[in-house]
């Protein structure tokens, strides 16, 4: 234990602090703020409200998610935990909300244990709700767990999760918070704090009964012993800000340029491998908990998923694997002749030469992600109806390779292949989402990557999406750019398959095809699964590679070696100024 000598009223203070308070500014809750805080009295999310299982459920503000003083929890906390069910008090814009029954919270069992303050759930990874009146699944992250005085012997805790749509990539990041003593546990207060879903913007507030079984689980020491080692490997972190200092005529302000802060969940810069995190206000306060907070990537997933999948076959098993036919390895029925010249390349360009029916009449670059016909596909159930849907179009005027036509069909198409390449190489149980996860993501020190799958009714395990569906923290995102910036090298080993990193980084003489995006240093370009943003490098005109999701998510990788790494839910899909100043930085 160390202690914090505060100077207040003339009387000098010592004031316990927990080890885990004098780390970065940027891990609350236990942070070195709380010192001051302890002097105050808690008066939202007492111990008697949480306690009382007749009062009604209120948001509160966000310090109130945090601890008010630094004391350690009476006990530790271990064993299995019930979550019941239950409708909480929500206000969504949507006309659909109600449709979708975005207020029900499912009912799960996980498991937790905990260690030098900190709260550990076992299953990090995607918990599946199979009831139909639930539109959500839910991801649990690590949280705090602390003592506060007044609290009666009561020890508090607090942790996030994500309530993940079972269905489009949406995600909500709440923050539950309960007190527990000896066995006994409160109610569970949940509240919305931010979000990565721009169409659902809104808030919920519930109570939700628990049931604790105190046990000794298996598998909880080789639990803690991993959770300090990923907090041993973390990235170090600093302020935004801290640049400016250190680099004349960086600027800060580009990265708010027509960007509200409250509108960015999360961005950082990262530069010589530290991360320069952006300070953010989200729309109630900042999170209690950045650094295991979570986002829906949406169409990120399409380059952290699938381009870089197909970099790590192509370093396996050779560059080949993008010339294969998608026939070969998608049963297409009668429409075998209509998708006979497709290559998995095409697919990863967005350029299979085929288009809904409706929309086949023109050679112009297009967008498909708001037709009536995508939003069918995406709400439907199972990897084979979501199949049949997917191929039924018809041939644009054009050969594959040729048009841009942004369809995120064509990756669930070069998905659903891959999943029958991956399963003729490596035997009949491997997954590709497995295979992502374990050649890509856990070599580069990514341990949990919740992901999407399709719904089966049958309850048999859904196949991978791909296409989007990813779940990253912005640390799973700064070491995405890292290996990339890295030329695909991580600690000396090679992951990514060097002339296909070249190709898809728009590093060689291969150009991509043109979105029909036209910014003032030129046309925006499509490879491979990345964007191209033009600008220029020296002397000469080039790209700057980047993923691009939903609502103005992004990583953006500078010549020179730094990216930017932004989670933001308002449709702003502005880069430029921001890679202005990150090429400054070299």
């Amino acid at each position: 234990m160390r202690s914090l000598i505060v100077c207040l009223g003339g009387s000098l203070l010592l004031l316990p602090l927990l080890e885990s308070m004098l780390e970065s500014p940027f891990e609350p809750p236990l942070d070195s703020q709380i010192a001051l805080q302890s002097m105050q009295e808690r008066t939202e999310l007492t111990t008697a409200y949480l306690l009382d299982v007749e009062q009604p459920a209120v948001e509160v503000k966000a310090r109130a998610l945090r601890a008010i003083g630094g004391r350690r929890a009476h006990e530790a906390f271990e064993g299995e935990v019930r979550f019941g069910a239950v409708r909480g008090k929500a206000r969504f814009a949507h006309p659909m909300a109600k449709k979708w029954k975005l207020e029900h919270l499912p009912a799960f069992v996980a498991r937790f244990t905990s260690e030098n303050g900190y709260l550990i759930p076992f299953e990090r990874e995607l918990i599946v709700d199979k009831s139909p009146d639930c539109a959500w699944n839910v991801v649990l992250s690590p949280g705090r767990i602390w003592s506060e005085k007044g609290d009666g012997g009561w020890s508090r805790a607090a942790f996030p999760f994500l309530l993940a749509n079972k269905l489009v990539n949406g995600s909500l990041n709440c923050v539950g918070s309960f007190v527990y003593k000896s066995g006994k546990v409160s109610d569970l207060h949940v509240q919305i704090q931010q979000e990565t879903y721009a169409e659902f913007r809104g808030s919920m507030v519930a109570r939700l009964r628990l049931g604790w079984t105190i046990k000794k689980l298996a598998g909880s020491r080789q639990l803690r012993e991993s959770f300090h080692q990923e907090l041993e490997d973390s990235l170090p972190r600093r302020a935004l800000a801290d640049l400016s200092a250190r680099h004349k005529g960086f600027d800060i302000t580009a990265f708010t340029e027509d960007i509200s802060a409250k509108d960015i969940s999360q961005a950082a810069v990262l530069y010589r491998g530290a991360l320069y995190v952006q300070q953010t206000t989200g729309p109630r306060g900042p999170f209690p908990f950045p650094r295991f907070q979570r986002h829906a990537a949406y169409s990120l997933t399409k380059s952290m998923g699938l381009g870089l999948a197909m970099m790590r076959l192509a370093e396996l098993y050779g560059p080949e694997v993008y010339a294969e036919k998608l026939i070969d390895h998608v049963d297409t029925g009668s429409r075998k002749q209509l998708w006979s010249r497709v290559r998995f390349r095409h697919c990863l360009d967005m350029a299979t030469g085929l288009d809904w029916p409706d929309r086949v009449d023109s050679k112009r670059p297009r967008y498909d992600e708001a037709s009536p016909r995508f939003l069918e596909w995406l709400l439907t159930w199972g990897r084979d109806k979501k199949l049949a849907l997917a191929l039924d179009q018809k041939s644009l005027p054009v050969q594959p390779g040729q048009i841009f036509r942004y369809q995120t069909v064509a990756s669930y198409l070069l998905t659903t292949a891959l999943q029958h390449w991956i399963e003729k190489k490596r035997g009949k149980h491997a997954d590709i989402g497995d295979f992502l996860r374990n050649e890509v993501f856990a070599p580069i020190g990514i341990r949990h990557m919740p992901m999407m799958r399709t719904i089966e009714t049958s309850g048999a395990r859904g196949q991978a999406i791909l296409g989007y569906g990813l779940y990253p923290t912005l640390e799973d995102l700064a070491r995405i750019a890292l290996l990339l910036q890295q030329d695909g090298i991580w600690k000396g080993r090679r992951l990514l398959h060097a002339p296909s990193l070249e190709r898809s980084l728009f590093r060689g003489q291969q150009r991509g095809l043109p979105t029909g995006v036209n910014l003032s240093d030129g046309i925006v370009h499509y490879q491979d699964s990345f964007w191209g943003l033009p600008c220029k490098i020296g002397e000469r005109s080039g790209f700057a590679p980047y993923m691009s999701g939903h609502g103005g998510n992004a990583l953006l990788l500078a010549p020179g070696g730094a990216s930017y790494l932004r989670f933001l839910d308002s449709k702003q899909y502005v880069l430029a100024p921001m890679l202005h100043e990150i090429m400054k930085l070299r």
